[in-house]
């Protein structure tokens, strides 16, 4: 079996395309080959024949990958937007149904729950290396270069091992061929990228890789009043270790009115008790009742004795 990695960006026959550019200067080309030669590693290993491309001339990718004439295409990239806390991972096909979309949906698959990232899906789009190679071929974005949480995690060589491995995971499920995980030298004991999923109102808004600034991001959207509720789980056991909710104020009405203060000098009238007014005749009659339970009270203990 052949494939081609593409490893998005790199030279060109005048100057250099360095791709997107993140908060601190390092520059997508540099992060697509780090994860790129790791993928190229690991299917050597389990006998698959590679090229490897690394050009910012595009005619000069997809007329390479053509004369290999190979039976998939996989492209490498980092993803990019003026927003800095657009976040997530996607994978694009050329357009629905086939082998491309296949590997897009598996490789997206594995990506997510390797790293723990936002899942922006499966996307279609008429781009140039997926239009013009002669076989399968997909565009697998890492996430986002622009938002400084992901590009920090981009530098650390534990997070290019996950994802490499997961690309290759999902690619070698789609073409129904067996996968051997191969550990790169650089990292030898790899384990799931830990990441805290920030979830506001059961929707998951971005991942961060700091535990207590994901605690401040869910606290922050619940006091600005923009949700009722919110938890940072972690992605590697899905445990929610941190949960925060609105307080619920209910607002007085017809239906529902506030509790009075009584007025410890209100009259019973005032404090909503009525009035009753005790004549001479009443207290007479009440005195007189009261003598004759009296009285009969005596008389029975009187008998029983």
């Amino acid at each position: 079996m052949k494939a081609v990695i593409n490893y998005g960006h790199g030279p060109k026959d005048v100057g250099h395309d360095p791709g997107a550019i993140g908060p601190t200067g390092y520059q997508e080309t540099t992060q697509n080959k780090e994860v790129g030669e790791r993928v190229v590693n690991k299917l050597k290993v389990n006998g698959w024949e590679i090229l490897a491309i690394q050009d910012g001339d595009l005619w000069d990718v997809t007329n390479g990958a053509n004369d290999f004439n190979p039976d998939y295409f996989l492209s490498i990239h980092a993803n990019s937007f003026a927003d800095n806390i657009a976040h997530g991972v996607e994978t694009i096909a050329l357009a629905a149904g086939g082998m491309g979309e296949k590997m897009a949906k598996e490789i997206q698959k594995e990506l997510v729950a390797a790293t723990g990232l936002t899942n922006r899906g499966v996307k279609f789009n008429n781009l140039h290396v997926l239009r013009e190679t002669d076989c399968p071929a997909t565009l697998v974005e890492i996430g986002f270069i622009s938002n400084p949480a992901e590009e920090a995690l981009m530098k650390q060589d534990l997070f290019d091992e996950t994802v490499a491995s997961a690309i290759c995971r999902g690619f070698s499920r789609a073409v129904g061929v067996p996968y051997t995980e191969a550990v790169n030298p650089v990292a030898p004991n790899p384990e799931p990228t830990v990441m805290y999923r920030i979830i506001i109102d059961n929707k998951q808004s971005m991942a961060l890789s700091s535990q207590d600034d994901a605690i401040a991001e869910v606290k922050k959207s619940i006091d600005a009043g923009q949700a009722q509720k919110g938890c940072v789980q972690r992605n590697t056991d899905f445990a929610n270790i941190f949960e925060y909710a609105k307080v619920q104020i209910t607002t007085p009405t017809q239906e529902n009115p506030p509790l009075q203060t009584l007025d410890p000098s209100a009259t019973p009238e005032k404090a909503g008790m009525g009035k009753e007014t005790m004549t001479v005749e009443k207290f007479s009659s009440q005195t007189s009742l009261l003598r004759k339970i009296l009285q009969l009270l005596l008389d029975y203990f009187k008998g029983g004795a």
